[in-house]
């Protein structure tokens, strides 16, 4: 997984509230095989959303 330099951290140059740090959590999702929930389509909401995930 990938690692943050701790000095980055320190110095307030990236924090959990940055998009650098959110795109950190989902790559390493994806790496390892976890699927966001919002990549999940639920038909209840809309019906006919599984033909965009179904493409």
């Amino acid at each position: 997984m990938l690692q943050m330099a701790p000095e980055l951290l320190a110095s307030g140059e990236v924090s959990n509230r940055t998009d650098v740090y959110a795109y950190e959590r989902v790559l390493a999702a994806v790496v390892h095989g976890f699927r966001p929930v919002w990549e999940v389509a639920d038909e209840g909401q809309m019906p006919g959303l599984h033909m965009l995930y179904n493409r």
